[in-house]
């Protein structure tokens, strides 16, 4: 029995501490246009860059592209 609880606890243990990547690139589309989001999962301040690649399809930002994240912030370009 004591085995058995062992085990329920180191299992319940791994999902608490499960783990999230710290930038998420998320993706919007409205009609034509697609719009990419970087979101911060973390406190700490990040720089991401981030390039495209692809064909047919124009972009009106320079790519690739930098951007510069605070604490759970969600930044589009």
């Amino acid at each position: 029995m004591k085995g058995i609880n062992l085990l329920c606890c180191l299992f319940l243990m791994t999902q608490l501490f499960a783990q999230n990547p710290e930038v998420e690139i998320l993706k919007s589309e409205s009609g034509n246009e697609v719009t990419y989001y970087a979101k911060s999962n973390v406190r700490d301040f990040l720089t991401v860059e981030v390039s495209i690649e692809g064909t047919g399809f124009t972009t009106s930002v320079p790519l690739p592209v930098k951007a510069d994240l605070v604490s759970y912030e969600k930044r589009s370009w």
